[in-house]
């Protein structure tokens, strides 16, 4: 199944919300990418397409209404037509495979509350039965594949083989849990006890004979061969009994590790990989939901993990044998030139809180930026005419803005910018040196989405070294030696006035060992030193003490 276009009537998050799926000239498209800042709904969707998939009653009566309209493939038809109860309606064709599916929630208990039609030749058909895919026989034509977000990557101690194996002949709309990493770990220790019964079974057979390869980890493979797509150098190896529990074994470059190991990212890639390869061959066809494959991931990966999902689902020929449909809210995915025959659909807030899709909010492959900007507020990243310099902290932006305020520089054509952000809940996030190294880690890999020269202003304490790449500039603040008392952060570059009172800017708390050991630690209140320098010093002493800022800034402008 692939869904073409989604229709949501009184939906209390998406209100009268309409999606499409195709492309300009009607076609499904293959890859759906919903973008957008955290709150707009994205998981909510992923989850109203999978409840989608498992089409039945539902009894909960409300004033709503969701209508799909999806495409078929051949094989499914062929489902429909063989079906006990389905068949007697496929005895004529449906043009091009389409249905219209709407779920009216006004009606309960019986199944005019699902309407079924097809499309033909003059409009579309009688209405079929409400049941046609809630049957054992034709239940799995609309089946999902759902990768949620909820990942405990800590998996428990296996001690012994299952009867777990791939590619089960039952499979209709399944979901991860949080017991992901256990369930996976148990699958492949389970397909490599499989693997090595039946060689083992040839060998004894083919005794003398010539080692056949093919007969080598024939399901196992099927994963190591994934892994190696996002994996530059780390390899699996094996299973081995250690202290009466079953580890699964990586190596690089000779230093071996057990998957507990592995870096978050690493078991990302490994357990929800596997989940979707599990029983690739047995729900071929079936509907692949995301939801943010970028958690825990570099940017390096982040810049290739699409088409490691997009690589999972085709076939020996190219061909995408599954629609995929994900959510994000990294630039690292929506801003990537590797990206292809996929569509991107931007989901925002509007000003009452609702759900809506912008204005031609949408596009095809690797085009326009505008929409870009629309998804993530990047404007500043897409800046033409000026030079664009993004700083470690929030305290940063406030001094070096108010450095230009105070002395007459505000027409200069530089703008600072902090990379990090509050988000809805009112925390800091995508802060700090790493901040900017993921920064750089896509600016490298988009050079073409840089208009003016980008400067990544890093701490004087950070252990970068300074380099040009192209409009990109990697730069350290200045060390201010006669700074003793602020030795790092953009603090050092103050020029330390004795009748401020230092001392009060600092804030301590009482930590206590697990000895009962109480110790003070004392911490620079950065917001509260900020706030007094930028908004209750007069301009002169401003000027004072943010002069070595001003010289800064003659440099970034060389």
């Amino acid at each position: 199944m692939k869904i073409r276009k989604i229709e949501f009537t009184n939906h209390p998050i998406f209100n009268n919300l309409k999606l499409d799926f195709t492309d300009e000239n009607g076609k499904t498209i293959n890859t759906i990418i919903l973008a957008g800042e955290n709150g707009v709904g994205k998981s909510l969707l992923l989850n109203n397409i999978f409840e989608f998939s498992n089409l039945n009653l539902n009894s909960e009566r409300r004033d709503e209404k969701r209508k799909f309209e999806i495409e078929l493939s051949n094989e499914e038809i062929e489902i429909l037509k063989a079906g006990q109860y389905s068949k007697q309606y496929f005895t004529t064709s449906y043009q091009e495979n389409i249905f219209f599916i709407t779920i009216d929630y006004n009606i309960t208990d019986n199944w005019n509350q699902i309407d079924i039609k097809g499309k033909t030749a003059t409009g579309v058909s009688p209405t079929l039965t409400g049941s046609l895919f809630a049957h054992n026989d034709t239940n799995k034509v609309l089946r999902a594949i759902f990768s949620d977000v909820e990942i405990n990557f800590t998996p428990e101690q296996i001690s012994a083989v299952t009867s777990t194996n791939i590619d089960r002949k039952d499979i209709k709309s399944k979901k991860s849990d949080s017991n992901l990493a256990t369930q996976i770990t148990q699958l492949l220790i389970d397909v490599q006890s499989l693997d090595a019964l039946e060689f083992t079974e040839w060998a004894r057979n083919n005794s003398g004979n010539t080692i056949d390869d093919d007969k080598i980890d024939v399901r196992i493979k099927r994963f190591t061969s994934a892994f190696d797509f996002m994996f530059s150098q780390k390899r699996y190896k094996r299973i081995e009994n250690v202290d009466n529990r079953k580890e699964i074994i990586f190596e690089e470059n000779g230093n071996e590790m057990s998957i507990g190991q592995l870096s978050s990212g690493e078991k990302q890639i490994v357990f929800r990989g596997s989940f979707l390869l599990k029983d690739k061959e047995s729900s071929k066809g079936a509907l692949i939901l995301i939801d943010e494959p970028e958690i825990s991931l570099h940017p390096n990966w982040q810049l290739k993990v699409l088409s490691f999902f997009k690589k999972l689902f085709t076939n020996n020929s190219g061909e995408q044998t599954s629609q995929i449909i994900i959510s994000t809210h990294s630039p690292f995915i929506i801003h990537n030139s590797n990206r292809n025959d996929d569509k991107v659909i931007i989901l925002q807030k509007d000003s009452t809180g609702k759900t809506i899709i912008p204005n031609e909010a949408k596009f095809f492959g690797w085009s326009t930026e505008k929409l870009i900007q629309e998804a993530f507020n990047i404007d500043h990243v897409l800046a033409d005419n000026k030079i664009t310099v993004f700083l470690e902290g929030e305290t940063d932006e406030k001094y070096y803005n108010k450095c230009l305020e105070i002395f007459n520089r505000t027409q200069l054509p530089i703008e600072f910018k902090w990379i990090g952000r509050i988000n809805e809940k009112g925390n800091v996030e995508n802060t700090g040196d790493s901040a900017l190294n993921q920064a750089k880690a896509f600016f490298t890999a988009n050079m073409e989405q840089i208009k003016s020269k980008i400067v990544l202003f890093y701490d004087s304490d950070t252990n970068k070294p300074e380099e040009d790449i192209q409009k990109l500039s990697i730069r350290k603040m200045s060390v201010n030696s006669e700074n003793t008392v602020f030795k790092i952060g953009v603090e050092n570059l103050f020029t330390i006035d004795e009748n401020i009172d230092i001392p009060s800017f600092y804030k301590q708390r009482t930590k206590i060992d697990d000895y009962g050991a109480e110790s003070i630690i004392r911490e620079l209140d950065k917001t509260k030193l900020c706030d007094f320098v930028c908004e209750f010093l007069d301009t002169e002493k401003q000027k004072l003490i943010l002069k070595k800022l001003e010289i800064e800034i003659e440099r970034l402008l060389e």
